[in-house]
């Protein structure tokens, strides 16, 4: 059996049901195939056709019609068909007729007319040229193997657009996409299609000719620019050509033109060409693309300014064309003159106004094929004509901050917001501040160093908008606070919350900016996504890292918006509302960075904040946590618990767990995370006091009882640790903070927060019949006391050494200013000079006289005690301030405690040796000799297996290890252990 496969009815149907309705016909018995290839425009892939027992069973293929395109794919798969009996004149087989379609049969009949010709392509292939029913047929020939087949390739006559007569022997013909040359007798073959296309046109159109338009529009283009020519001349002929065009070609303004030979037309009719051109772009809109390029290389601004009303209906154009169309007018208005100056004035504002996707396109346009410096002084020019582009560009810019694909032009973004914002107007700053402090938020202090100083320019930009606007009925004061904050702005330090180093003043910046402008040329695509993250884990700075600097900046912006919104200022909406609206959304539906951020600034515009809210920001720190995503999310995350945990209502429960939260977050080891731990812990424990919770119970028993339910967890963690609050609550707390005593970044913070313990620890003593003043000595607090020795001199002052009466006055100590950072990196004589600490009692003076020694034997009285106190000590002195004050309780720890030798012995051995060599003071001298002295002739045998066991046996084996330096943030992530996980996930199940 013959069966025939009409590839042209194959185009839209899934090839898996034509090769399984083949299969079931053609699978178990021999069979001819054949393959009509009539029109076949886009041949399948023929293989697909077949199943393998279907093609197993082919006894021949018998090729019809076989284009150019079916040739092609035959030949792909030559080596596998060439087993078949393949045959392409089906015909003198005497298939019969009644296979195939009514138009493959008609091929087989006579054509109307036939003539010789060669196809012009690389080489010129000789055709026979068939005209049938509205079909010109090319047949040629390809070879096969040793054979040569025919190839037929089929045309609608009435589909072509363009027909030109090269030369009398040349004909081109122009179809879609194709074209096709033809060496032949040109005019006889060009009056047969004309013929052809006249009688088609008369049967199914009514007799009206399909006319040839490709020429046209370039023909009216030609003859419009040249209305305006300089030569009378030419502005005649242009006008009767005009004329016929219109004419012939049924345009609208045919009416309104009359062909004469004696009409006189001025070279400056701007009237006349407005509606000309009005009537002739509203009948055909692709007429702009070809009109607009001639006139720019005239450069005749009198043509430019007869399109004003033609520019809406850019929007009825193919994106193509208009991406085109805008390239044109981008090219002129960068090249500049009288013309670029026209088009900025005139152009660029109307297109401004229109819709969405046109401005889309021209958007893209910008971003990816136009120098920077032209593309600003579009984008200034078109948001002259409304806020519809600015709104885009801002739209755009929370795309790319937000996306987490690769960030394409996003310095690119922020410059166009610069000309934006610069003396914005007050509508667009009412409608968009939110969304532009969303973007500030989200990219201020990333990225290229471009993209820093626009980030920085960009918020000096916006609060110059809001003093400088005359709409903005500010007052003075208003006034005053904007011009303080844009001069504290200019500062070198608020600069470096930007990371913004290597200029001295904003000015600088400024510079910078307008420059890179303008030797700026790139214009293709360019990822800046390696550049936005461009601080990695060991570039952090030791003292608040990049989210702390963000945290600050915003506090900044905040403070301003505030000031500006609450004169009034003639605006009805509420910015700060919006904005945290706005970092809401993102903080609990974005990912990656920018949800870090938006949650710090969602914590530092937030008033009040539910459980579900709370249990969710919560969620997200023990999400990065388990992920081990970066440090620097966790640090964020943990940076914005600091103030939201406070907004919650009193009775959650968070304020009981914010501590162990804290815990957790100090067994990372890692110095920024550790910062934003100590601040969430001094705010928990602020909060707590402010709301009288430790007028009636301990902060031990507090936290302990918090802790029940997750005892088992954190147990474990204690372990790991080796600092057991289970086995001495103070004492493992202190150990926790020494480390960050250690450190001159962070002392300054432990410091205040040690001084609110001790409130803490009067308060709950007061409670229960003891003593008000924080600096009584108690088993409570002694921990506290000495780690607050060599910082506090109250602690100095208060406490007295058992072989001296006093401490000698001149020793110095240094100042805890409440939340600042300072260097701590000073020694010998400088030391002396430092101020004296505040002190966190101002109770009465009969209170203070009494002073005690503060290794008190009836405090501590157990041996675990004492070799606790000694390692806290021992601590200190390896590196912090006023190290003799320390040596000297050391001294006497070894005279008051001599079972706990062997852990100074053990911890202070390379320390004491390299103090004795570095050591020019002789009082200190002595007191090191002295200490030696006394360890050496201490009767208690000693080691360190005894000064382990002293801290084993106390639950406080960690105690000296957790005291030493930081982790790599490597190696801090790798501290995230499975029991870490479980904690907080028991912790997020308690919420």
């Amino acid at each position: 059996p013959v069966f025939a496969i009409i590839l042209r009815r194959l185009q839209n149907i899934e090839m898996e049901n034509v090769a399984k309705l083949i299969g079931d016909k053609c699978g178990r018995m021999k069979w001819i195939c054949l393959l009509d290839g009539l029109m076949c425009y886009e041949a399948p892939n023929l293989m697909k056709l077949f199943s393998a027992d279907a093609f197993a069973h082919i006894d021949q293929i018998l090729v019809l019609n076989a284009s150019t395109q079916l040739y092609n794919k035959l030949l792909e798969n030559f080596q596998l068909l060439q087993t078949l009996r393949i045959n392409f004149d089906p015909i003198s087989l005497a298939v019969p007729l009644d296979l195939l379609p009514t138009q493959s049969r008609t091929l087989l009949s006579p054509p109307s007319h036939a003539l010789p010709a060669a196809l012009i392509s690389n080489e010129e292939i000789p055709v026979t040229i068939k005209l049938y029913d509205n079909m010109m047929v090319v047949i040629g020939s390809r070879p096969w193997g040793t054979e040569q087949v025919p190839i037929t390739d089929i045309h609608q006559c009435t589909l072509f657009e363009q027909m030109e007569v090269i030369s009398p022997s040349v004909l081109t013909l122009v179809q879609s996409s194709s074209i096709v040359s033809l060496r032949c007798d040109a005019p006889l073959l060009l009056s047969r299609l004309l013929s052809e296309r006249q009688r088609v046109a008369s049967i199914d159109q009514g007799g009206v000719i399909p006319p040839l338009r490709a020429n046209s529009l370039h023909l009216i283009s030609l003859a419009f620019v040249h209305l305006a020519d300089s030569d009378v001349a030419v502005r005649s002929t242009a006008y009767r050509l005009l004329c016929v065009l219109c004419d012939a070609l049924h345009l609208p303004t045919a009416a309104s033109l009359q062909e004469t030979p004696c009409v006189f037309v001025p070279s400056n009719s701007l009237e006349f060409l407005q509606c000309t051109a009005q009537s002739l772009v509203s009948h055909e809109p692709s007429l702009l693309t070809i009109l607009v390029p001639r006139l720019l290389d005239m450069g005749s601004v009198t043509l430019l300014y007869s399109l004003a009303g033609a520019w809406q209906l850019t929007s009825q154009l193919r994106e193509e064309s208009r991406a085109e169309l805008f390239g044109s007018l981008s090219m002129a208005t960068e090249v500049g003159g009288s013309l670029g100056t026209a088009i900025c004035c005139d152009v660029w504002p109307r297109i401004g106004t229109l819709d969405n996707v046109t401005l889309h396109t021209l958007l893209n346009r910008l971003l990816h094929a136009c120098p920077l410096a032209s593309s600003l002084q579009v984008v200034q020019a078109a948001c002259r004509g409304g806020d519809r582009l600015a709104a885009l560009i801002v739209e755009r810019t929370i795309s790319q901050v937000s996306a987490r694909e690769p960030r394409v032009s996003l310095s690119r973004l922020m410059a166009f917001l610069l000309v934006i914002t610069f003396d914005a107007d007050v509508a667009f700053l009412e409608t968009h501040l939110a969304h532009l402090m969303h973007i500030i938020s989200c990219v201020s202090g990333t990225g290229p160093p471009f993209l820093r100083c626009a980030t920085y320019t960009l918020v000096s930009n916006i609060f110059q908008s809001f003093g400088s606007n005359t709409k903005l009925a500010l007052s003075d004061d208003a006034r005053r606070s904007l011009g303080l904050f844009l001069r504290q702005l200019a500062n070198e330090d608020t600069m470096r919350l930007f990371r913004i180093y290597d200029y001295d003043n904003g000015q600088e910046v400024v510079e910078m900016i307008m420059n890179h402008v303008q030797t700026d040329t790139s214009c293709g695509d360019r990822s800046e996504d390696a550049d936005y993250e461009s601080i990695s884990e060991e570039e952090v700075p030791a003292s608040g890292g990049k989210h702390a600097n963000l945290h600050q900046i915003l506090n900044l912006i905040i403070t301003a918006v505030n000031e500006v919104q609450g004169d009034g200022g003639g605006s009805s909406r509420d910015w700060l509302v919006e904005w945290r609206v706005l970092s809401r959304h993102w903080a609990f539906e974005g990912r990656g960075e920018v949800q870090i951020r938006s949650l710090i600034a969602f914590s530092s515009l937030a008033h009040t904040l539910c459980e579900a809210e709370m249990k969710s920001i919560f969620q997200l720190l023990v999400q990065v946590i388990k992920r081990r995503e970066s440090l620097s999310s966790i640090a964020g995350v943990a940076l914005s618990l600091v103030r939201v945990h406070t907004l919650t209502p009193s009775n959650s429960s968070i304020h009981r767990l914010t501590f162990w939260i804290a815990i957790i977050l100090f067994q990372l080891e890692n110095a920024v995370v550790y910062e934003h731990a100590i601040q969430l812990l001094h705010a928990n424990l602020s909060h707590l006091d402010q709301m009288g919770v430790f007028e009636h119970t301990s902060l031990e028993k507090l936290v302990m009882e918090a802790r029940t339910p997750l005892e088992w967890d954190l147990k474990t963690l204690d372990q790991c640790a080796g600092l057991s609050f289970r086995a001495n609550f103070n004492f493992s707390l202190v150990g926790y903070l020494l480390k960050g005593l250690r450190q001159p970044s962070l002392s300054v913070k432990v410091v205040q927060l040690l001084h609110l313990l001790l409130r803490i620890c009067a308060k709950s003593n007061q409670e229960s019949g003891g003593h008000s003043n924080p600096y009584v000595l108690t088993t409570h607090n002694v921990a506290f006391l000495l780690a607050l020795l060599p910082f506090d001199e109250k602690v100095q002052s208060r406490f007295r050494l058992l072989s001296r009466e006093r401490l000698p006055s001149e020793r110095a100590v240094i100042t805890a200013t409440p939340w600042s950072t300072f260097t701590l990196n000073v020694t010998g004589e400088k030391q002396r000079k430092m101020a004296p600490s505040t002190s966190v009692w101002q109770g009465p003076e009969e209170e203070e006289e009494d002073s005690r020694p503060l290794l008190d034997p009836l405090i501590l009285e157990t041996e675990q005690q004492q070799a606790l106190a000694v390692t806290v000590l021992a601590i200190l002195a390896r590196s912090c301030p006023n190290v003799d004050i320390v040596l000297d309780y050391l001294l006497e720890a070894v005279t008051v405690f001599p079972a706990v030798v062997p852990v100074v012995e053990c911890l202070l051995d390379q320390r004491i040796v390299g103090l004795v060599q570095s050591c020019q003071s002789p009082r200190m001298l002595s007191t090191l000799v002295r200490l030696i002295e006394n360890s050496v002739t201490g009767e208690t045998p000693g080691g360190p297996q005894q000064a382990v066991y002293f801290l084993q046996q106390g639950g406080m084996a960690g105690l000296w290890r957790y005291a030493g330096a930081f982790l790599s943030p490597r190696a801090s992530l790798q501290a995230i252990n499975p029991n870490l996980c479980s904690c907080l996930e028991c912790i997020l199940a308690s919420l």
